[in-house]
């Protein structure tokens, strides 16, 4: 899955395949998880190391 800001390249995703709740893993940078927040019910996306440690969060208005 590519997510392109602006006229960028983006970033690839692939499934974090651990036991436990799906997590999207950045291929270009191993061991980094995007979630999104209780699903899309939260304007709140979270950008972890795949050991659930926070790493970054973006909020979306």
């Amino acid at each position: 899955m590519q997510n392109p800001c602006g006229y960028g390249l983006g970033q690839a995703w692939k499934i974090h395949s651990v036991p436990g709740p799906a997590r999207l893993e950045n291929i270009a940078f191993p061991g980094q998880c995007a979630d999104i927040y209780n699903w899309g019910r939260s304007s709140l996306v979270m950008l972890w190391d795949c050991g659930s440690q926070p790493n970054q969060y973006w909020l979306f208005n």
